[in-house]
């Protein structure tokens, strides 16, 4: 056997029956196999993308529910398993001038949830958890951060009588849970405004308020899914300013601008406002949905359309779904029951399309610069004849350098593997009896070191 075949051999190793069998049966990541997120499938590969991590999550999907970050290539950066729950609207956010992210996990009840929203740092440290005030559950459908660190949120509950589902937006403090705002669907919405059919039986989900957001001028506009309309509120007494659409719309809507049952509604510093339309198909022969920026003319009470984003496979979603303009013009957006999440450049080309090939949904997907540095130690195993490195929520890893050696205490530095996925291949040295493992970041610093293990 020539020299180059046999170091080859000597540092792959050869593989047998039972390192086969052990490749075969192995858990999706050998170095945490504690981990199991829904598998992402990157459907059109990413051409030149806006920068930044992708947020969403998978309920109703494969594997474990949780938060996840992923890259353009469907990579997972960061997973959080939340066993028993269900987990909605991850994102990123400020809290007191820094980066956080946060989610909503809880139970569902036909369309509208019970739970709270867990806040974490850039170390994945969880710093608060926010709930609902006066006996209220937050509701998985809204979570903002004010610059003020207050949390704009929604909630569910009965009416009085029983007869309605009622939706409610709060403001609460975010540290101390103060109330400081409640505006209640019951008491600024008609139930004639409502596009929902009313049951026979039971209560009537007649609002079913899906998105609150500061407007540019420090107030609150307000989504109503079902009566197809967007409500300015005066942030300190609740009255309504303006609603745009549905039945009674302060503005003529041109008919390309018009929309129903939507979703994530956002103003933006330009004037425009954002919506995920996820009814196209009420108004046009096509039912799809898209995602559109409108421009208003507050004066004149005229919306016109100024962008709209369509999938090449007018992908409909009968619920859920969000669109988060990007500095570029472009835009990401995510499909919600569709179960995929797109980017968009700003002359509505497709430039990233991804999904979940075993199902679920993410309730909203967003894209962001996200640098985290978490606080435990990267993970290492030995399985299958060769070391496997990760470093769960680590952004900074460039390369991993495998150390080996006869003991614990006698680690030599072996070679260096680039890091090109959530889990690293390290390929051991023939005769190494203990391994370690250390992460690098591009100016070959050492950012985190692994525990040594036994090879």
């Amino acid at each position: 056997m020539d020299r180059l075949r046999f170091l080859s051999l000597g540092l792959l190793g050869v593989a047998s029956p039972r390192s086969v069998l052990d490749l075969l049966t192995a858990p999706r990541y050998r170095s945490r196999p504690d981990l199991d997120p829904a598998r992402v499938h990157v459907i059109s590969a990413p051409r030149r993308t806006a920068s930044g991590a992708i947020f969403v999550s998978n309920t109703n999907g494969e594997g474990q529910p949780g938060p996840m970050i992923i890259d353009d290539l469907g990579e997972l950066i960061w997973f959080e398993p939340r066993p028993g729950l269900a987990v909605m609207n991850f994102g990123h956010h400020t809290l007191d001038g820094k980066q956080v992210i946060a989610w909503w996990e809880g139970n569902l009840d036909n369309g509208h949830g019970s739970g709270e929203y867990v806040v974490l740092d850039t170390s994945y440290r969880e710093l608060t958890r926010v709930r609902a005030g006066n006996g209220l559950a937050a509701d998985l459908h809204e979570f903002v951060i004010t610059p003020q660190n207050t949390a704009i949120l929604t909630a569910y509950a009965p009416s009085a009588d029983g007869t309605l589902l009622d939706s409610i937006v709060q403001e609460v403090d975010v540290r101390s849970g103060a109330v400081l705002l409640e505006w209640r669907a019951s008491d600024h919405i008609a139930p004639d405004e409502s596009y929902a059919e009313q049951p026979s039986s039971g209560v009537w989900d007649f609002a079913h308020l899906n998105a609150a957001a500061l407007d540019t001028d420090g107030n609150i506009l307000v989504s109503s899914r079902h009566a197809w309309t967007i409500y300015k509120v005066d942030r300190t007494t609740g009255a309504t300013i303006w609603r745009l659409g549905g039945k009674r719309s302060d503005f003529v809507l041109d008919p390309a601008a018009q929309f129903a049952w939507q979703h994530h509604v956002r103003r933006h510093a330009d004037g425009s406002l954002t919506v995920f339309d996820n009814g196209a198909g009420v108004f046009d022969t096509e039912a799809y949905s898209r995602g559109v920026r409108l421009t208003l003319d507050e004066s004149a009470g005229k919306a016109t359309l100024q962008q709209q984003l369509a999938h090449p496979d007018k992908l409909l979603a009968s619920a859920m779904g969000s669109m988060e303009p990007l500095d570029d013009g472009g835009a990401f957006v995510g499909w919600g029951s569709a179960s995929r999440f797109s980017e968009f450049a700003a002359d509505g080309t497709l430039r990233f399309d991804a999904g979940y090939p075993a199902g679920g949904f993410t309730y909203r997907a967003f894209r962001h610069d996200w640098t985290a540095s978490p606080t435990g130690a990267p993970a290492l195993a030995v399985a299958g004849g060769a070391g496997w490195a990760s470093w769960n929520g680590a952004t900074a890893i460039a390369t991993w350098r495998l150390h080996a050696g006869p003991s614990k205490t006698s680690l030599e530095p072996v070679q260096d593997v680039v890091k090109r996925s959530f889990e690293t291949k390290l390929p051991l040295p023939r005769g190494a009896r203990w391994v370690r493992a250390d992460a690098l970041d591009t100016k070959g610093r050492v950012i985190g070191r692994s525990a040594a293990v036994k090879a």
